[in-house]
């Protein structure tokens, strides 16, 4: 489970818990989260994934890199592998600050 609290690198906006979630657990969480957020239109479902290949950055954000869809190109061991199929770029958007701007840094920028 990632958690995505407050800005900056992104280190400051994922972070690992530590903890394994089985699927009852982790619907739980989900349910948890949606609940606790639920004044804010709580979690809604952006894509559908399987796997994540990482994250890149931009000018205004950081962005998760999904595979959404694969392909089978082969087998080993009797086991399946895929190639990827396409991807996704998610950003990932902390919430904008209610705060007034610095004043002094506009002053500077007119």
């Amino acid at each position: 489970l990632r958690r995505l609290p407050g800005a900056g690198g992104l280190a400051d906006l994922v972070s690992e818990d530590g903890c394994a979630y089985g699927k009852e657990e982790l619907k739980e969480m989900l349910e948890m989260i949606h609940e606790g957020n639920r004044t804010r239109g709580g979690l809604k479902r952006v894509a559908t994934g399987h796997g994540l290949l990482g994250f890149a950055r931009f000018l205004d954000c950081y962005y998760v890199v999904l595979v959404t869809k694969r392909r089978q190109v082969g087998r080993i061991g009797g086991m399946p592998i895929y190639g990827v199929g396409a991807t996704e770029m998610i950003p990932v958007k902390p919430e904008k600050s209610t705060r007034a701007p610095d004043q002094s840094l506009v002053k500077h920028l007119v």
